[in-house]
């Protein structure tokens, strides 16, 4: 009997070992890699807010109506006080001469201003004679305010509404070129029409 189990036990031992063997498990597949993240969508654009600009104002857009009458008629447009408008009809070609009866060619940009007033109502007038300096200062006055009158009643007759216009004289008292010649003295004797929005 011992011989026998002398002989079993190698054999039990390898059936064992053999067994043992086949309960091993395998060593676990490594894992898979992952997919690299997605790129972050760029962003967007950034388009810049142009904002429209602003309408022009009432005297910009009577500005612009009357540049081209007051070329034809050598009356320069001039910046004023307070944003105002100035045209400016100087020299002899306004009056006759030690007169306030108008010319015809300026009575002709008057016709064109009358219009032009009466499509764009939110301006007003005001209307200055002035003189050079020679001969009576109350003299030259009263002539500079009938010349700026002349102009305000020919612009009431072509159908502006008088409360729109106003008239003053001002005599030699703010001259625009030197009254020591001839050239000077052409120049300030002028009228000025002061234009602003708004009424009178």
């Amino acid at each position: 009997m011992k011989a026998a189990t002398r002989f079993l036990a190698p054999g039990l031992i390898v059936a064992v070992a053999a067994a043992l063997g086949g309960c091993a498990t395998e060593p676990a597949a490594p894992p898979k890699p992952m997919p690299a993240p997605a790129p972050a969508p760029a962003p967007a654009p950034v388009i810049p807010v142009v904002k429209a600009p602003p309408p022009p104002s009432a005297l910009q857009q009577f500005e612009a109506a009357i540049s081209k009458a007051a070329a034809e008629e050598n009356v320069s447009l001039n910046k004023g006080d307070n944003g105002s408008l100035v045209l400016r009809a100087g020299g002899d070609g306004t009056f006759a001469l030690a007169s306030s009866r108008l010319n015809p060619k300026f009575s002709e940009f008057l016709e064109e201003l009358a219009k032009t007033l009466q499509a764009h109502p939110k301006v007003s007038l005001l209307i200055t004679g002035h003189t050079d300096n020679a001969g009576n200062a109350k003299n030259n006055e009263t002539l500079s305010a009938a010349r700026a009158k002349a102009v305000m009643a020919q612009l009431v007759k072509l159908g502006v509404a008088p409360e729109r216009v106003a008239a003053m004289g001002k005599g030699a008292s703010e001259p625009i070129a030197s009254n020591d010649t001839a050239q000077g003295r052409t120049v300030n004797r002028r009228v000025d029409i002061v234009v602003s929005e708004g009424g009178r």
